[in-house]
């Protein structure tokens, strides 16, 4: 189990991590993590879309696509697709 403390750095610093087979590891976590409610999905959503830019591997990137896109189409509801949240990430 990971903590509060490596959550946290996860959300907020997932694409700093260098090594790429660490990074795809820590998103790995990061998303059962919020599967388990143990995150919110505010959080990962914001860590995805950020490293969305910055990733260089292709398998990272493609693990973080189809996060992104099940976090929208699953874990969003309809009414909130729309908002600026989505938009201006």
């Amino acid at each position: 189990d990971l903590d509060a403390n490596t959550l946290d750095y996860l959300t907020t610093s997932l694409a700093d991590i260098k090594d790429p087979l660490l990074r795809g590891s820590a998103l790995v976590a990061l998303w059962e993590c919020m599967l388990e409610g143990r995150v919110a999905l505010d959080a990962v959503s914001k860590a995805l879309v950020a490293s969305l830019p910055k990733e260089t591997n292709e398998l990272n990137l493609s693990e973080l696509l189809g996060d992104v896109r099940t976090l929208f189409w699953r874990f969003t509801p309809a009414d909130d697709r729309a908002s600026t949240r989505w938009t201006s990430m």
